[in-house]
């Protein structure tokens, strides 16, 4: 199974442009995503799996199917959740172990 993610809660986002700013203030960090790891984001805010946000990246980019756009898209998502401005989704019906 896929991992899925959810934007954190209580983040304050700004756009600017093409660019996203995310200050966690938790962590008093500031984080500046490029274009594309905005369009990332924004799919993942939007409830999107990575399936949904790769066919969106490579219709909106007119990218070629042999690039490996889910590759960058996971590795986009670890670094996201890494710098903890995402976090992972517990699958319902998950019991304590994480499995079904």
């Amino acid at each position: 199974m896929r991992q899925r993610f959810r934007v954190k809660d209580d983040l304050n986002v700004q756009r600017l442009g093409a660019e996203i700013m995310v200050f966690d203030q938790v962590r008093d960090e500031v984080h500046v995503l490029n274009e594309t790891s905005a369009a990332i984001w924004e799919g993942v805010r939007e409830g999107l799996d990575a399936g949904a946000i790769e066919q969106r990246l490579r219709q909106i980019y007119n990218l070629e199917a042999t690039l490996d756009v889910g590759g960058v898209i996971r590795t986009a998502l670890e670094v996201m959740a890494g710098k903890g401005i995402l976090v992972p989704e517990v699958p319902s019906g998950a019991d304590f172990t994480g499995e079904k």
